[in-house]
């Protein structure tokens, strides 16, 4: 299965699509420090927290839209090109090739939500950062480990779903994961039953912004409690139940 994910790895590793990333990931890193320079130019610590908080929060929805894009067709398109045929007579069963594009797609997402946040990195390092070296790793594995995530959870859409409709319900899942709270107070406050009914629904989706204040809690150093990290590491091990689930149930079914 390694080859298997190395194979993957290749056909989007080195390819333009991870330039266009990090120029776009560059470009929003300078934009939002620009701003912030001048929203908060009389209020230095203010502004340096707006400024590294707005980075997290936007990286981490380009990293959603990445892991969609890079997840919403790869196992579709294994099975329209007969490639699970061919693996099989090399004895790579079907719940291991699951599996790997599985991997493989969240490899692919991770390296993707590195290459955005490139420019990030040099600000850190160069121009100073109100963290530690411990606290920045430990924002951008959480960083990294939510785009692989998504790009887990969209993998295992397509097993049961043509792409076009998993990359419509993969861009719903990043927009109202990123403002999970935000919408569903509104739903809750709204007073309606159908607002309830769907507040309460809302509760299966991953809560992408409750992980993005992980990030920066951990970033700024500012992680008094574990609540948000419990509920990260709860939804980590849910997915991969799932995924692990869905590949056992491709093997059986002799199919993906």
């Amino acid at each position: 299965m390694k080859a298997f994910i190395k194979l993957h790895l290749k056909e989007y590793v080195g390819g333009k699509s991870f330039i266009l990333f990090g120029i776009l990931g560059g470009l929003v890193t300078l934009i939002l420090f620009t701003a912030g320079e001048v929203s908060f130019a009389n209020n230095p610590t203010e502004e340096v927290i707006s400024q590294f908080g707005s980075q997290w929060k936007f990286l981490s929805i380009m990293a959603g839209f990445a892991a969609v894009v890079v997840s919403m067709g790869t196992i579709e398109k294994h099975r329209r090109e007969k490639r699970a045929e061919l693996l099989m007579l090399h004895r790579l069963g079907l719940e291991r090739q699951m599996l790997g594009l599985a991997i493989g797609n969240a490899l692919v997402s991770m390296l993707l939500s590195a290459v955005l946040a490139v420019v990030l990195i040099f600000v850190v390092i160069f121009a100073g950062a109100p963290t530690s070296f411990i606290g920045f790793i430990a924002a951008f594995l959480s960083y990294l480990l939510t785009a692989g995530m998504l790009a887990l959870m969209v993998s295992v859409l397509n097993v049961f779903l043509p792409s076009v409709v998993v990359a419509v319900l993969g861009v719903l899942l990043v927009i109202v994961g990123s403002f999970h709270q935000t919408i569903q107070g509104m739903l809750l406050n709204n007073g309606q039953l159908m607002g309830r009914i769907l507040a309460k629904v809302m509760n299966i989706l991953p809560p992408l912004d409750v992980f993005n204040r992980l990030t920066r809690s951990l970033f700024f150093l500012e992680f008094r409690g574990g609540q948000d990290l419990i509920i990260f590491l709860v939804y980590l091990w849910l997915t991969l139940t799932i995924v692990f689930l869905t590949a056992k149930r491709a093997g059986r079914h002799e199919k993906i």
